[in-house]
């Protein structure tokens, strides 16, 4: 399953999931007008979904939680850091270690959120009008359990 922004255009068995990651990579890059130079971003034969929101993409892989980007503004790459390119996957952290456990990732406009084993959601990146499932509009850099406020 790739989704793109806001379409989630679904992709076919036609593709495979190279060629997939390549293109998510190359769509976060022209939306900023910045060539993707990825060929193979990670080991996506192991990814068991990718989705890429305007500036950046992310896959589930082996459990983990994985974000590139051309613009890390709202903290959507989920390392703990805001602000600069990651143009090479970085592993989602929480605030106290690697997130575990992803089955899926769903990224929106400049956020992303994760379907754990638990069935729990967590979010990381752009908080505006508590779209990353916190009070506020602080931006969340780290893999944050959604809450209901």
């Amino acid at each position: 399953h790739l989704g793109v922004g806001q379409e989630h255009a679904e992709d076919g068995a036609a593709e495979d999931r190279d060629q997939q990651a390549h293109r998510c990579a190359e769509h976060a890059g022209e939306q900023r007008g910045i060539p993707a130079p990825v060929t193979r971003v990670l080991d996506v034969a192991a990814a068991t979904n990718m989705s890429c929101g305007q500036f950046m993409c992310c896959a589930a892989a082996a459990g983990n939680g994985w974000c590139w980007t051309s613009s890390n503004s709202q903290g959507q790459v989920g390392d703990g850091l805001v602000g600069g390119g990651r143009h090479l996957p970085s592993r989602v952290l929480t605030g106290t270690g690697t997130l575990s456990g992803v089955v899926s990732v769903h990224a929106g406009l400049d956020f992303v959120c994760a379907r754990l084993t638990d069935d729990s959601l967590t979010c990381w990146g752009s908080n505006f009008l508590g779209k990353a499932g916190q009070p506020g509009n602080s931006s969340q850099p780290f893999a944050t359990p959604f809450t209901e406020f």
